[in-house]
């Protein structure tokens, strides 16, 4: 399992880039096929890390096996198109804020139980989130 730039075990970035992060999925790839054999892999990537997914499996498809696309955030790795820019702006617009004096279990048990899902317990890899001001 590969960890995105930035997240989990990888070390921190600058920015995020997923034509970056798909290079580095076509490397990985390519070196594990060499070391492993044919066949291909299976790529799972949730969202901007689906879009790095879906770049790698677009760039080297003899390299992938299957493909598996969890909330894809397409419309932020085509932000620049005029019509996705706009609709950007107006999600923006109208997505609600976080209030001022939300403390971070607040924040963690809203986005998550509002869904019907559980909170889960923070660990050190999962600390509580810091909402955003």
């Amino acid at each position: 399992m590969v960890d995105r730039r930035g997240y989990g075990d990888s070390p921190d970035t600058a920015c995020s880039d997923v034509d970056v992060d798909a290079e580095g999925i076509v490397e990985v790839l390519g070196d594990e096929v060499s070391t492993a054999g044919g066949g291909g892999a299976h790529l799972v990537g949730q969202g901007n890390g689906a879009v790095a997914a879906l770049i790698a499996a677009a760039r080297r498809p003899d390299l992938v096996r299957s493909l598996a696309l969890i909330q894809p955030s397409a419309f932020t790795a085509a932000a620049h198109h005029p019509v996705v820019a706009d609709l950007l702006d107006r999600v923006r617009e109208g997505a609600p804020g976080i209030p001022d004096g939300v403390a971070p279990e607040q924040y963690l048990r809203a986005s998550t139980e509002g869904l019907g899902m559980a909170m889960p317990e923070p660990t050190s890899r999962r600390p509580l989130p810091l909402p955003h001001p």
